[in-house]
């Protein structure tokens, strides 16, 4: 697996990952409908449980109305930080550690690079 578009590398395989999809609102036209998935946006946050890495994938279906031909899709989830593949959960852990454990931010990367993480650009 090669760099992403925006040279981003991807979040490891071999992390567990959960999914969680967001479905869009139903159809505003009032016209019930049925609908039909055209396509999908998938986005992977890199999560942090105490001693593990996990994925959540949040997938969010583009769907379309056949009736009134209106598409529809559930809004991004909203990120702690913009552009970063990070949760919460891993931001608090990353500063408990860097200010109440004392570990510096190179030491917590080679840390997470001897679990099989990428390197988080510290």
């Amino acid at each position: 697996m090669g760099p992403q578009p925006g040279g981003r590398v991807p979040l490891p395989a071999h992390f567990p990952r959960q999914t969680v999809d967001h479905q869009p609102s139903p159809c505003s036209g009032g016209c019930n409908g049925p609908s039909a998935q055209i396509d999908e946006a998938v986005s992977e946050v890199l999560d942090y449980v105490p001693a593990r890495f996990r994925v959540i994938r949040h997938v969010r279906p583009r769907l379309v109305c056949r009736s009134c031909e209106q598409i529809r899709q559930a809004p991004a989830v909203d990120l702690p930080l913009p552009k970063v593949m990070a949760s919460s959960a891993l931001l608090a852990h990353l500063v408990v550690s860097r200010f109440v454990d004392h570990q510096p931010w190179h030491r917590q990367s080679v840390i997470f690079r001897g679990w099989g993480c990428i390197s988080i650009g510290m």
